[in-house]
């Protein structure tokens, strides 16, 4: 029992099969740890319920997306314009704050440059160095310090390569290839886009899904 119905729940795991969930409508972030199994694991017991809402250190407003890197994880905080990183304990499910990435240093501040955002939605990590940050039609590579590498997106025509409308997550595979789910109307988008960077330039590699319920 996690003190009632969780809401606006997106989760992640680490290596240790820790289950990292973060819970928009009470600004919290919670850990389960495996009772037995580690990544096979059936049961699991709250580790801990981290954070609350505000703009300072271990403080959110309204986050969604989560990822898992080793022992740190990595949430993009929403309404802060923001991404926490954070250390994982992997045997007690504590987390601590180890930085915030974001315009001025991660101060809550919107911004539109290269290494800032404006309401961060959906993270991933490639386990190589890079986390994957996405907003709703742009996606940045950054280290997993937080200096800024490479992006892309835009907002315009779907049939342009490049082209994002309402970008929601992302996650990326073992090649470094990059999917993105992308949410939009009936005559535009709903689908997942993947990606890949060819000498140092984001490229389309397929697109697949769209708007409706059958299972093509």
């Amino acid at each position: 029992h996690l003190g009632g119905m969780l809401l606006c729940v997106m989760g992640a795991v680490s290596d240790d099969g820790i289950i990292v969930l973060t819970e928009g409508n009470s600004n919290r972030v919670l850990t389960l740890l495996p009772l037995s199994g580690g990544l096979d694991a059936k049961a699991y017991a709250l580790g801990v319920a981290y954070g609350s809402s505000g703009t300072g250190v271990g403080q959110f407003d309204w986050h969604r997306g989560v990822a898992c890197d080793g022992d740190y994880v990595y949430v993009c905080d929403q309404g802060n314009n923001r991404v926490h990183k954070l250390l994982l304990d992997p045997v007690t499910g504590v987390l601590s704050p180890v930085a915030r990435f974001g315009k001025n240093d991660g101060d809550g501040t919107a911004g539109s440059g290269d290494g800032e955002f404006s309401s961060p939605r959906g993270v991933a990590a490639d386990g190589k160095g890079h986390i994957y940050v996405v907003e709703s039609t742009r996606v940045q590579q950054l280290t997993t310090d937080g200096v800024f590498v490479s992006k892309f997106g835009a907002f315009g025509q779907p049939n342009a390569e490049l082209y994002l409308r309402s970008a929601m997550d992302a996650d990326v595979d073992a090649a470094g290839d990059l999917y993105v789910t992308d949410l939009g109307e009936a005559d535009a988008t709903n689908w997942v886009t993947k990606y890949r960077k060819v000498d140092g330039t984001w490229k389309r590699v397929t697109r697949f899904g769209g708007w409706g319920t059958a299972d093509d």
